[in-house]
């Protein structure tokens, strides 16, 4: 077997970052990483009684660049500590964003912002996966999963926006 794997390299591969990705599917580390809003909608939930916006979110990088991490957030439901949570999580998300009072929910997508990731277990048969914890403004230098930032190390705690809510 033989044959020239130059045609490869010249395509920008990278056998590091390649391996950096592994398979795609185990949970990134627990951090905050620097997202763009790739894809929202707004769905019901199965019982009929609320909504909720599914979001799809592109990592920028430095590290996982191009790995996606999904999420839900609970935006109105028939728990009021359920929805309490998730429009605070909006709220912050759209603050982030530089967004305020949004009309339309397409205006989020191409943003970039921070987000925490935490480790949800396995249970149930379902494997480990990401969830998504807080947002925060996406910072002008490279993002490292111990949540330190480029430029300014000390910019924007977890909590900075969870007193706004979002109209709705």
């Amino acid at each position: 077997m033989s044959g020239d794997l130059e045609f490869l390299y010249k395509t920008g591969f990278d056998q590091q970052s390649a391996n950096d990705r592994g398979d795609g599917f185990e949970p990134l580390p627990p951090g905050w990483y620097r997202v763009q809003v790739r894809s929202g909608e707004i769905c019901s939930t199965r019982a009929g009684d609320g909504k909720y916006i599914k979001l799809r979110l592109d990592i920028e990088g430095p590290s996982h660049a191009g790995r996606v991490v999904f999420t839900n957030i609970n935006v109105v439901n028939s728990s009021a500590t359920a929805q309490e949570i998730g429009q605070a999580q909006f709220a912050r998300l759209l603050t982030s964003a530089g967004l305020e009072s949004p009309k339309d929910l397409s205006l989020l997508v191409g943003k970039s912002v921070e987000a925490k990731l935490t480790i949800r277990p396995a249970k149930d048969g379902y494997e480990a996966s990401n969830d998504v914890q807080s947002f925060r403004r996406a910072s002008a230098g490279p993002v490292n999963v111990n949540g330190a930032t480029g430029a300014s190390a000390g910019f924007g705690s977890e909590d900075e926006f969870g007193g706004n809510k979002a109209p709705f």
